[in-house]
């Protein structure tokens, strides 16, 4: 298929205005008509200036509200959320971008085009930054389509940008825009699908679900990620009336810290050092930087389905690298955090993220995973709503207890083995149509450990939902 750039050149507006200018002259006016002493209708030009329309969008994850100043005008704009529309003369400005700890202030030039925008990004080490980002081109070929894409991942990580037609994949083409900041290229109408991989590498770190384009529409995708954890966008589609996350169509991930007895009640065990920074690779490419244990909680990677290969480093540690088959109708979690011995993903060193999430959910019910994974042989006496149930297997690494129930409060208690002493109790509110994950354990590191079974009389728990 081919593609025909599309430049977006500066837009000149002139109206002329017609104005009758009449002027009576005193001597010799004895009635109507026209003559010497009546002037004349005279066209005059006038010239309106220039004006675009512009919304400030704060593309900065993880960075909270943003207050952007422009001359006399001051949105606060909250994450990956836009301003009211104004309007204002093109030119030179400058904005300043603050968002109470971190400022930034940018010259900029507003465009002489129909619709732009100024957004709020992350550069490199934290900085708060703007940019401008042309909305509409008042030149493009009104029998295509124009899709234009800017990079606005932290630190700007380049990236190659692939709009692929149907039957087509990543694989067997060029980037549409590679190692892309910004540009567009016009196409026929039809279906497509987005993807965006590190420049030069095909890895891919986002896929949108099919996209119809049509004859005549502009879509301006904003490569914002949702988390400054994770080198990945995850797109807005822009627009002055709204803006519209594209979500990723491939299988998630999500990032929740690991919190088991042992480090949660022996803060001991943690060496000074090691809640270093980590990060986490997918087949080689970097995916997240974890800054600390819990830094980046809730954030989500996603994952292409199939073999995957998974690696965890830390400051002082060797990768940790876990083969993975990601299956295309889950959603995952991975908890990660630092031992003695350094970064794991969790359940135990070499465990894969949790079982995949059960869908479908039954439309009248929560779903619930309970997880409990000790070691040393150690089995908790669980009591659910205080009626005691059967779950034997409680070894590191299994599938847990799956069960519904209906909206409301939950409770989970563990008890000793003869049921006579509670170790700990957690208590949730579950919601209809919602996938919850309760996860509790000790997994000990030394083998004389599992002589008191250090810690499991006061157990940690996790919560997650997706």
């Amino acid at each position: 298929m081919a593609l025909t750039p599309i430049g977006i050149p500066a837009r000149a507006v002139k109206i002329t205005v017609l104005v009758l200018v009449v002027a009576s002259t005193v001597a010799g006016c004895s009635g109507g008509g026209s003559g010497p002493g009546m002037a004349q209708s005279l066209p005059v030009p006038v010239t309106t200036p220039p004006a675009t329309k512009v919304r400030f969008v704060n593309g900065t994850p993880d960075m909270g509200t943003v207050d952007f100043t422009m001359g006399t005008i001051h949105y606060s704009v909250a994450p990956r959320d836009g301003s009211p529309v104004f309007t204002v003369t093109p030119g030179p400005t400058t904005v300043l971008v603050s968002n109470g700890v971190a400022a930034g202030s940018r010259a900029l030039t507003i465009p002489d085009v129909p619709e732009a925008y100024v957004v709020s990004y992350e550069g490199l080490a934290g900085k708060l930054d703007a940019t401008t980002i042309l909305g509409t081109a008042s030149d493009a070929n009104p029998g295509a389509a124009l899709v234009t894409y800017f990079n606005d991942t932290p630190g700007y990580s380049p990236e190659d940008f692939y709009v692929v037609p149907g039957g087509s994949s990543v694989a067997g083409m060029d980037p549409t825009l590679p190692n892309v900041e910004g540009g567009g290229r016009s196409f026929s109408a039809g279906t497509y699908t987005f993807a965006v991989t590190p420049a030069g590498k095909k890895t891919i770190l986002y896929q949108s679900g099919p996209v119809s384009l049509a004859a005549g529409q502009q879509m301006v995708l904003l490569g914002a990620a949702a988390s400054r954890y994770v080198l990945a966008p995850l797109p807005i589609v822009l627009g002055m009336n709204a803006l519209q996350p594209l979500d990723d169509s491939r299988p998630s991930v999500t990032l929740l810290p690991r919190i088991d007895v042992m480090t949660a009640f022996d803060p001991g065990l943690i060496r000074p050092g090691d809640d270093a920074p980590s990060t986490i690779t997918i087949d080689g490419d970097l995916i997240a930087q974890l800054p600390s244990a819990t830094a980046a909680a809730g954030a989500r990677y996603h994952v292409t389905p199939g073999q995957r290969l998974m690696s965890n480093t830390g400051a002082t540690s060797e990768p940790i690298v876990t083969g993975l088959t990601i299956d295309a109708n889950a959603s995952y979690t991975q908890r990660y955090g630092w031992i003695a011995e350094g970064p794991f993903i969790v359940g135990n060193t070499w465990l894969p993220p949790d079982p995949k999430v059960d869908y479908p959910i039954p439309s009248n019910s929560a779903r619930v995973r309970l997880l409990l994974e000790y070691g040393c042989n150690f089995i908790a006496l669980v009591r659910i709503d205080g009626a005691a149930i059967t779950y034997a297997n409680q070894a590191p690494g299994n599938e847990g207890l799956v069960f519904d129930r209906a909206a409301g409060p939950i409770k989970v208690e563990l008890f000793s083995p003869d049921g006579m002493t509670s170790l700990g109790m957690q208590t949730i509110s579950l919601d209809i149509g919602h996938y919850y994950v309760i996860r509790s354990a000790y997994i000990p590191i030394f083998a004389d450990e599992c002589v008191t079974a250090r810690g499991l009389s006061h157990p940690g728990f996790e919560v997650s939902e997706d």
